[in-house]
């Protein structure tokens, strides 16, 4: 029971020094029984998601040899979705490669809910942006999406395979997504996106 209460302790404190602190130092303050209740943990009927790791995210091939297809196949679409969509296209077959910006300026004014149902999402999106907005060095969007450049910034991947650091259960795990957007006849997304100045969707 002192060995219970002590791990206790050590978590409590951990908690303390805060969410980044624990999910960066994850793999060296759990223990190997711990590690493996997250992974067996990590397979919901939607997917697997395992347990983050910066440096399994740095170390992931993001330029496997054919363009990269989500073997979880298709997201469900909602029915305001359902009642325009015409096929799921990559960003290039959108518009020129050359054009394409995986992040071009973080702001909450151009994040468009669009076809979306869950406000809450968009909201939570909204805040995070307008944080990192405000606050040099606090990267709450850009941060956890893969691949990166050597300034941290996430880029356009022409493998179309990215990874996104969610949470889920209160653990930070990876979701690995391939780049098929929803559209319309016209090619307009059936998804949340930004707008710039001149109606260019990013």
């Amino acid at each position: 029971i002192s060995g219970i209460l002590d791990r206790v302790e050590v978590l409590k404190k951990l908690n303390r020094e805060g969410q980044e602190n624990v999910h960066r130092n994850l793999e060296s303050n759990l223990t190997s029984y711990e590690l493996d209740v997250l992974v067996r943990s990590s397979l919901l009927t939607s997917g697997v998601f395992l347990p983050w790791s910066d440096k399994k995210a740095k170390a992931y091939d993001f330029s496997p040899p054919q363009k990269f297809v989500d073997p979880d196949g298709r997201l469900d679409l909602s029915l305001k979705q359902k009642e325009t969509f015409y096929r799921w296209a990559r960003p290039e077959e959108l518009m020129p490669a050359q054009n394409i910006k995986m992040i071009d300026k973080i702001s909450p004014y151009t994040i468009k809910q669009h076809c979306v149902s869950d406000c809450s999402f968009i909201a939570g999106l909204c805040i995070s942006a307008a944080n990192e907005n405000r606050r040099e060095g606090r990267r709450l969007v850009s941060s956890l999406i893969y691949p990166q450049d050597s300034n941290g910034t996430p880029i356009y991947n022409p493998s179309g395979v990215y990874m996104v650091k969610l949470w889920l259960n209160g653990v930070a795990r990876r979701v690995v997504v391939d780049d098929y957007l929803p559209v319309d006849t016209d090619g307009n997304l059936l998804c949340s996106h930004t707008a710039v100045l001149g109606g260019n969707k990013n």
